[in-house]
């Protein structure tokens, strides 16, 4: 059928979903990609993919790399790691399959008691490093003081208190170094212990994974998608624990296979798990966003696999026509013309953007083309052209459709309009609660989150307490707050804005994150109020002019919303605040008396009637121009500075005279202040996206593109501004105390070459912290001073 049992139009297109095994006949444009993945896994036990969010690492594997090996389905893992990866293993592995058991061998005790053996040898051998240093010590000084007596045995110099004090000495020395001796070789014992149950749990473990091979015929494979959260929530024991997980496995050659998933910027986190693996990095492939070529194929061969602009008039059998290829051609260039995203003149393309984009347009034609169809149409289509029914998607459908970001937002928003949300929590609360659940499923604006729950008889209860209060709280309090959130989460689910898996549900895919966050609701209007109040508040605390007052439009804007953006916590501030509205009222009231009387003479002078006309027609265009310039501003808190200027250019300061110049003159320093913030914005971002991004940027080019981000914002400290500054100085400080510590590590290896090269890094990225640079400074001097000492 080609409509679902809820009524829905069944897409063939992914919409944010990845690939699975099942839809390789629909998987184009990826042949090269997978011959390239199906290599490289073929010849490494370990490997790392890794590339930008959306580019389709978590579909290559899954129907690329799976559809060309042959590995029986019971021992592929797919793990994630929500709480805690050790757990998660644990859990994937070792819970989640009936044959837990093999040879007798339970995993799980022999891995949880290789990392508390590995714990115990750590300390053992620090112990016993530490009885070596003390020995050497008490050895060095022992010479010491032998060569001390000879010389007074040779000088034969009378002394008997310093000969008595001496070989006490002696005696201390070699008591020490029998004690410790005693100690060390009680400690190259437990060591020894340790080294050797570890033998015997790796071989026990060992087992485990042959049975599972015995069993299956298959090698496991451990698919670790979305690594980056490791390091992105995961803590130093947790990292260091999955190492020594990955060091078992590699080290002692068990039949597994793991593969590493992870965004590109978290590639160089890796280097934290090289003294566990050192050849981590020798099998790793990078997978890149499309090009247009690519992008192209994609859509001309779905195109062609689902019936779309195929044909002209499709329904007349006997006299349709075929599109030519120019015409083919020329649509789908229109299409990828909707899906650009343009950063510094650069077109780039998202792969879930693409399948988001088809999907949508594909429903919105079928219900055009269909919608008015008997079932007999629909049988005879359907017997002639197979499962998948022909559309024609014109030129004229695909310019009014819009952008993909238009498509997504306007989705969202459709989906808040529906029926069963309206219901649930009335017509004017249902968008904002939507946006603002789905809101705390994004970490950050390029970020997703997961929210681990679990389901109990029909509802879903989220196991983080502090999250479910916070949801919760965004419901009126006549609601049902469990069944609210239950049918909210399942609709998200349904319209696939949402997805479930091992009993976490997280946005469907990470290019969600920027879409919601750009999304604006009512209380972001009350905030941006908020803000210009407390802007126009403290310049009257500094000039206690007149001039300064809020004027009349600004009062009733203010007005519904005063509690709010005069809340301050310091009661004499509020105090201050509502003062400043009184005042403002006053002398918007005096405003308006004096204008009625002046209106009031013109009406008794008839002559002036046209003058009065004129008075109206400007106080109409006066808040027209007002209206724009507030939009502009709006725009211009938003980043979207073309807009707002675009918006300032087409005022016509000519339709209203009374404050004719200096109103010119505000557009014009506006226009001069927002095009310096543009350039600032722009130079900064081309500066970071032409930065090399593997394994870390070029330091120059990122750090002048930090300092004219921070530029930016000392303009403007407006929101966005603001985070985006403060993410890229810590992005700084990371970078810097990730090259100090690789500098530390080449020290210790006497890579002094390498070394240098890295402390350079680290001091270009510590402009930022006056602690780190001196620690970058003390580095390099010590490189310099090594390197001399070696010549």
């Amino acid at each position: 059928m080609f409509t679902e049992e809820n009524g829905r139009i069944d897409s063939p297109f992914k919409f944010l979903y990845s690939y699975e095994k099942e839809d390789l006949n629909f998987f184009f444009g990826r042949d090269r990609e997978t011959r390239d993945l199906l290599k490289l896994f073929r010849n490494a036990s370990l490997l790392v993919l890794h590339g930008p969010s959306g580019c389709g690492k978590t579909s290559l594997i899954n129907c690329g790399l799976m559809n060309n090996v042959g590995i029986h389905e019971s021992v592929i893992f797919n793990i994630r790691r929500k709480d805690n990866l050790i757990n998660s293993i644990k859990e994937s592995l070792f819970y989640a399959r009936n044959d837990q058991k093999h040879d007798g061998i339970h995993f799980r005790p022999q891995f949880e008691e290789y990392l508390s053996n590995q714990k115990l040898f750590r300390s053992v051998q620090i112990e016993y490093d530490e009885t070596d240093h003390t020995i050497n010590e008490a050895e060095d000084k022992l010479l010491s003081i032998q060569r001390r007596m000879r010389r007074i045995n040779a000088q034969k110099e009378q002394d008997p208190d310093l000969i008595t004090q001496l070989s006490k000495e002696l005696e201390e020395l070699n008591e020490i170094i029998k004690n410790n001796q005693v100690t060390k070789n009680n400690l190259r014992i437990e060591k020894e212990r340790i080294r050797s149950e570890s033998t015997k749990i790796i071989q026990e473990s060992l087992n485990f994974f042959k049975g599972l091979y015995k069993r299956y015929r298959s090698i496991p494979l451990m698919i670790f998608d979305q690594f980056e959260e490791l390091f992105l929530r995961g803590s130093e024991e947790e990292i260091d624990q999955f190492g020594l997980f990955l060091k078992l496995l590699i080290e002692n050659s068990y039949p597994v296979n793991v593969i590493l998933s992870l965004r590109e910027e978290w590639f160089g986190h890796l280097d934290v798990l090289q003294h566990h693996i050192p050849n981590l990095f020798y099998k790793k492939l990078r997978l890149t966003n499309p090009d247009i070529d690519t992008i192209r194929l994609i859509i001309d061969q779905s195109f062609e696999q689902f019936n779309i602009n195929q044909y002209k008039d499709h329904g007349n059998l006997e006299n349709r026509v075929e599109l030519s290829d120019d015409e083919k051609a020329a649509r789908t260039n229109l299409i990828i013309d909707q899906l650009k995203i343009n950063r510094d003149s650069r077109s780039r393309y998202h792969l879930p953007y693409l399948q988001l984009y088809l999907d949508r347009i594909y429903k919105k034609d079928f219900e055009r083309t269909y919608k008015k169809s008997n079932d007999d149409t629909i049988k005879i289509l359907q017997n002639h052209y197979g499962h998948h029914l022909p559309l024609e998607i014109t030129p004229s459908e695909i310019e009014s459709f819009g952008n993909i970001t238009k498509v997504l937002e306007e989705y969202i928003t459709d989906i808040s309009k529906e029926k069963t949300l309206i219901d649930l929590l009335g017509k004017e609360n249902s968008k904002n609660v939507l946006i603002k659940i789905l809101r705390q499923f994004s970490s950050t604006a390029t970020n997703k989150r997961y929210v681990p729950v679990q389901r109990q008889n029909s509802s879903i209860v989220i196991k983080d307490l502090s999250l479910e209060k916070d949801i919760h709280r965004l419901f009126g309090a006549k609601v049902d707050k469990s069944l609210a959130f239950t049918t909210i989460i399942n609709h998200l689910i349904d319209a696939r804005i949402l997805k479930e898996s091992q009993k976490i549900i997280e946005l469907s895919h990470d290019t969600l994150s920027h879409v919601i966050n750009r999304i604006r609701i009512e209380d972001d209007l009350i905030e941006l109020y908020r803000e210009n109040f407390i802007t126009a508040f403290n310049l009257y605390q500094k000039t206690k002019d007149q001039k300064d007052l809020l004027g009349g439009n600004q009062i009733g804007k203010y007005a519904e919303y005063e509690d709010f953006v005069v809340a301050d916590g310091d009661e004499k501030i509020e105090k201050e605040k509502r003062n400043y509205i009184v005042e403002s009222n006053k002398k918007a009231t005096r405003e308006t008396r004096r204008k009625f009387q002046f209106l009031s003479g013109i009406i008794v002078a008839i002559t002036l009637l046209l003058a009065a006309t004129v008075y109206a027609v400007f106080q109409i265009n006066y808040q027209l121009v007002e209206s724009k310039i507030d939009k502009a501003s709006f725009l211009k808190r938003e980043m979207r500075y073309e807009e707002a200027l675009n918006s300032l250019d087409i005022i016509d300061v000519k339709l209203y005279t009374a404050h004719r110049k200096a109103k010119l003159d505000t557009i014009k320093l506006l226009t001069a202040q927002w095009n310096q913030i543009n350039e600032l914005v722009s130079r900064s971002t081309q500066l970071l996206n032409n930065s090399d991004s593997v394994p870390f940027p070029k330091s120059a080019q990122f750090y002048q593109g930090v300092v004219l981000m921070d530029s930016a914002f000392q303009i403007s400290p407006d929101a966005i501004l603001a985070s985006a500054s403060e993410q890229l100085k810590d992005s700084l400080d990371l970078l810097c105390i990730e090259r100090i510590i690789s500098t530390e590590r080449f020290i210790a290896t006497e890579q002094y070459e390498i070394a240098s090269d890295q402390v350079e890094h680290a001091m270009s990225f510590c402009r930022n912290n006056d602690q780190n640079l001196n620690r970058a400074i003390e580095l390099r001097d010590s490189i310099t001073l090594l390197v001399s000492q070696n010549q």
